[in-house]
C-alpha cells in the first residue's frame, strides 16, 4: 500500500563504539537518525531534530541511556550533506520550477 504522506526516518551517519573509544558490550553501532515528513515517500522536509540512537546486537534501534555514550557521540562531527536528503521533494521541486521558467524565457526569447 502506497502511503500518500506522513513520516519516517533515516540513518545519517553510523559509528562504531571502537571508533569512539568505547566498550562494546551490547551495542553493535550508533546511528545518527533524521526524521523527516514524506509525500508519497518522497521527503520534503526534517521534523526534529536529528537524534543518535544505539543499534543493539539483536538489531534493535534504542534511545541512548548511557551518559558516557551521549558524551563521546557529542563530539562527533556529521556532515550537513547528509542532511540534505531530508529536503529532496523541495529542492526537486525547485529545480522542476526553475527548469521550467529557463524554458519559458529561452522559448519566448526564439
Amino acid at each position: 500500500m502506497l502511503v500518500l504522506f506522513g513520516q519516517n526516518s533515516y540513518c545519517r551517519q553510523v559509528v562504531i563504539p571502537e571508533d569512539l573509544g568505547l566498550a562494546t558490550g551490547y551495542v553493535d553501532c550508533f546511528e545518527l537518525t533524521q526524521q523527516y515528513a514524506h509525500v508519497y515517500e518522497i521527503p520534503f522536509f526534517p521534523v526534529g531534530e536529528s537524534v543518535w540512537m544505539v543499534r543493539t546486537s539483536q538489531g534493535e534501534l534504542q534511545h541512548i541511556n548511557n551518559p558516557e555514550h551521549e558524551y563521546a557521540l557529542g563530539n562527533v562531527e556529521s556532515s550537513w550533506i547528509t542532511g540534505l536528503r531530508a529536503w529532496t521533494g523541495l529542492l526537486l521541486a525547485f529545480a522542476l520550477a526553475l527548469l521550467m521558467y529557463m524554458h519559458d524565457v529561452i522559448y519566448n526569447f526564439i
